[in-house]
């Protein structure tokens, strides 16, 4: 999993789904 680094969101997309963020590959 990742999550974003805006929002926390755990997700398995390339951006989060929530806000539209980054995500960080060390979840």
């Amino acid at each position: 999993m990742k999550a974003c680094k805006n929002c926390h969101m755990l997700t398995e997309q390339g951006k989060c789904p929530r806000c539209g963020g980054a995500l960080s590959k060390d979840w």
